[in-house]
């Protein structure tokens, strides 16, 4: 993917504090190593990882959105995430299901990713 291209609308890294109002007490994630984490354990995780590219030429943009109803007010979700880094470029496909909950950020609470 060309660099001009990551350059469009990159997603703010600031917000990340509010991800624990918007994950489920049981979320569930499998990372793109494999490993299956919990709520608390991505948390740390964010906490520990908040920030540290500040100052650097880092951006992150989802694309491809495309959602899928589950059920009431359960949906599946699948995206595309780059990140660059650099010149470094990575990018995932992810799938997550969510549902809507008025309580959460944004009224959505992811269940898994």
């Amino acid at each position: 993917m060309p660099r001009s291209a990551m350059a469009s609308q990159p997603i703010r890294t600031n917000r990340t504090p509010g991800w624990k109002n918007a994950l489920a007490a049981n979320f569930e994630m499998v990372n793109p190593e494999g490993q299956r984490l919990s709520r608390d354990e991505l948390l740390a995780l964010l906490r520990q990882s908040h920030g540290s590219q500040q100052g650097t030429d880092y951006a992150l943009q989802v694309r491809n959105i495309s959602i899928e109803p589950l059920g009431e007010k359960i949906f599946r979700v699948k995206y595309e995430e780059w990140q660059r880094l650099g010149e470094s470029v990575r990018g995932r496909r992810s799938t997550a299901v969510m549902r809507l909950a008025p309580q959460a950020p944004e009224g959505v609470e992811w269940l898994e990713l």
